[in-house]
């Protein structure tokens, strides 16, 4: 695949993470066909390849979580702020995504930020097959945006999640987290929802909400 990259720093506490991303977004032709196979369409396919804002504020949180002994797995994962994280927090960590270029760019940052690579699972939600195991925790970051897409999250996390497991999702606001939040409860379980406290650390313009998960 001949596309082109830049590289961006992000400093999350006292790590500062590297990742090589996507300098033009529009490069869905330049992935021989692999995007369009994916079933990602051409509007969707610049979506991966940003560090949103939602992707910093969990990194932020996450590093002031105790996540020791957690086996843990980013759903959605696109360029893997967070993953890249806990991995050089010497987390157990677990990302996932249906774009084909994930584990490329996730292989190059691990080595970037010389860490051990990333297990990683190409693969959609939706897609029942999947058996990935349990976990202890599932994080996501600006992962409720299509409906089509959000209807299946709440079951696949049910069958991830170990019995007293916890999902945090950080969403800004793109009109679904209302009903992702009713496909939670219908599943069994009890929902919390708080407002970041560090933004203005981050020094990014953010308005959105950090939802928590945990089985009643």
């Amino acid at each position: 695949m001949s596309l082109k990259y830049r590289y961006q720093e992000y400093q999350v506490g006292r790590h500062r993470i590297r990742l090589r991303t996507l300098r033009n977004l529009d490069q869905y032709t330049q992935t021989g066909g692999a995007a369009e196979a994916a079933g990602i369409s051409r509007e969707a396919f610049p979506l991966f390849g940003i560090v949103w804002g939602s992707a910093e504020v969990l990194a932020n949180l996450l590093i002031k979580e105790q996540l020791s002994h957690k086996r843990i797995l980013e759903v959605g994962c696109g360029m893997g702020l967070a993953s890249h994280l806990l991995n050089a927090l010497g987390n157990d960590v677990t990302a996932m995504d249906i774009h084909p270029i994930t584990q490329d760019l996730l292989d190059d940052n691990a080595a970037l930020n010389n860490q051990r690579p990333i297990s990683f699972c190409q693969g959609s939600w939706s897609d029942e097959t999947l058996q990935l195991g349990s976990f202890d925790l599932i994080i996501g970051s600006d992962i409720l945006y299509e409906p089509k897409h959000v209807k299946h999250l709440a079951d696949f996390l049910d069958r991830h999640l170990e019995a007293s497991g916890e999902v945090v999702i950080v969403d800004p606001d793109r009109g679904q987290s209302e009903t992702f939040v009713m496909d939670m409860e219908k599943l069994g379980f009890l929902t919390a929802i708080s407002q970041p406290e560090f933004i203005d650390e981050l020094g990014i313009p953010y308005d959105g909400s950090i939802f928590r998960f945990t089985r009643s």
